[in-house]
């Protein structure tokens, strides 16, 4: 999405729309921001079927905004192991040391890949979807210790060679383990 008064490339946006299948959005920034955002984000709700309803929050685009690049993908996997929805309870979420909201939370005991980074204090679980092409991997810091979000030093560290390190097949070792995890339904 770019201010009207931008020229992009002829050629950028062919290939946009060639290997993205998007078009280039014209909206008037400098007159009605708030307009172009909640065109955005309708657009971004309509290609994640309702999943992300307000990416860009409220003064995030403003008069001076000359061009907002956004992307939506939308992925529906089936775990290999299922998440039971009776065995959904309401626990604590920790958002920083002091603050906590109560959500619904997924329970799942099974046996999964999981290993452990010392450096980081930091605890990592495989959860493979079906058909065990995909998992997602979860990264848990131990503990927050001041009032970030306690990812802070897990963000600054990471880098892609040391993640395929970490969630390597060598560096993984089942276990049984108890998963708690937001309800996403």
């Amino acid at each position: 999405y770019g201010e009207e008064n931008i020229t992009l490339h002829s050629k950028y946006l062919e290939s946009t729309l060639k290997f993205y299948q998007a078009e280039f959005g014209v909206v008037d920034f400098p007159d009605r921001a708030e307009e172009a955002r909640s065109q955005i984000n309708s657009w971004v709700e309509e290609q994640t079927e309702g999943k992300i309803p307000n990416l860009l929050a409220q003064g995030m685009i403003d008069q001076f905004t000359k061009l907002v690049l956004v992307n939506a993908i939308y992925f529906k996997g089936r775990w290999a192991k299922s998440f039971d929805k009776e065995d959904t309870e309401e626990r604590l979420f920790f958002i920083s040391k002091d603050d906590s909201k109560t959500v619904n939370m997924m329970s799942l005991k099974g046996t999964f890949n999981v290993a452990y980074v010392e450096e980081l204090e930091t605890q990592i679980l495989e959860i493979p979807y079906a058909e065990n092409k995909l998992s997602m991997f979860i990264l848990l810091p131990d503990s927050i210790n001041d009032n970030s979000t306690g990812l802070e030093k897990l963000e600054k560290s990471l880098t892609f060679d040391k993640l395929l390190k970490w969630t390597s097949a060598e560096s993984l070792s089942s276990s049984t383990v108890n998963v708690y995890l937001p309800s996403v339904a």
